[in-house]
């Protein structure tokens, strides 16, 4: 992205570098910056639930891991 004609032309006006990074760069990375946050967002949640199902979690808590943990350990679905 350094080699765009916009950023050529703020280092020619005397802007500086995290002037630049800021207010000329930032703006065209936002929505991958967005994505990435929503991708590790949803990656956190869905780890601390396969850990709850593994039975790592706090065993009293009212959670989706742990009630599928619960279901897990009890044989819910082969008991019926």
């Amino acid at each position: 992205m350094r080699e765009h004609a916009y950023v050529e032309v703020a280092q020619l006006s005397a802007m500086s570098g995290p002037g630049i990074i800021f207010f000329e760069l930032m703006p065209n990375l936002l929505p991958y910056l967005a994505a990435t946050l929503v991708n590790a967002v949803s990656s956190a949640i869905l780890a601390s639930i396969g850990l709850e199902v593994l039975g790592l979690g706090a065993i009293d808590s009212p959670t989706l891991g742990m009630t599928l943990y619960w279901v897990n350990f009890n044989a819910a679905m082969i008991n019926g």
